[in-house]
C-alpha cells in the first residue's frame, strides 16, 4: 500500500490490495491521496471496503432463473432440474444468497431425508444447487458457493439381481 505519482499527468495517487485483487486509483493531490489512502486501510481492516459486490439484494430465486433459463437451451435434464430445484426452494426460496450457508443446506439435507427421500436424491438436489451457485459466479452475480463446503451423502447403488431361468441356460 502506498503512493505514487503518476508519470504522465503528474497527479498523486493510492496503490493497495483488496479482496486479494491490486488496486491503483488516482486522486489528484498528494495530501488528498494521503488522506484517501488511510480511509481505504481503516475499511479494509473493518471489512466494509467498497468495491465488495453487492451479493446481499441477491436471491435465491433470481439466480435460480438464470439458472433454469441456461438450462432450458442447453442441458437435456433441464425437466429434472425443474424437479430438484423445486425440492431446494422449499427450504431457500426468497433467501438472499448471503443468508444461505453450510449450515442451512446441512439443515435442508436432514429435512430431506426425514421426508423418505433416498441418499442419491438428496445428492443430487445438492449438486443442482452447486451447479446453481457455479453459474451465478461465472456471471458475476455473486462471489462465493456455500454448496461447495457440504459433504455429499454416502450412496448405496447395489442392486441384487437374481437371473431368470432363460438366462441360466444361457450363461451355462
Amino acid at each position: 500500500m502506498g503512493l505514487y505519482q503518476d508519470k504522465k499527468t503528474k497527479e498523486w495517487g493510492i496503490d493497495y490490495y483488496a479482496n486479494g485483487r491490486r488496486r491503483r486509483n488516482i486522486i489528484g493531490s498528494k495530501t488528498l491521496a494521503e488522506i484517501v489512502l488511510k480511509k481505504q486501510k481503516v475499511a479494509i481492516k473493518e471489512g466494509k471496503y467498497l468495491d465488495i459486490r453487492k451479493d446481499s439484494q441477491i436471491r435465491f430465486d433470481e439466480i435460480t432463473e438464470d439458472f433454469l433459463n441456461y438450462s432450458k437451451n442447453n442441458k437435456r435434464s433441464y425437466k429434472r432440474d425443474i424437479v430438484l430445484v423445486n425440492h431446494l426452494f422449499e427450504s431457500f426460496k426468497g433467501s438472499y444468497t448471503k443468508d444461505i450457508t453450510p449450515a442451512n443446506i446441512e439443515t435442508h439435507k436432514g429435512k430431506r431425508l426425514n421426508t423418505g427421500a433416498a441418499n442419491a436424491t438428496v445428492n443430487r438436489e445438492l449438486a443442482c444447487g452447486k451447479a446453481i451457485f457455479n453459474w451465478a459466479i461465472k456471471n458475476d452475480k455473486i462471489q462465493a458457493n456455500p454448496f461447495k463446503k457440504v459433504k455429499f451423502l454416502l450412496e448405496d447403488n447395489e442392486i441384487i439381481r437374481y437371473l431368470k431361468t432363460e438366462e441360466i441356460c444361457d450363461l451355462l
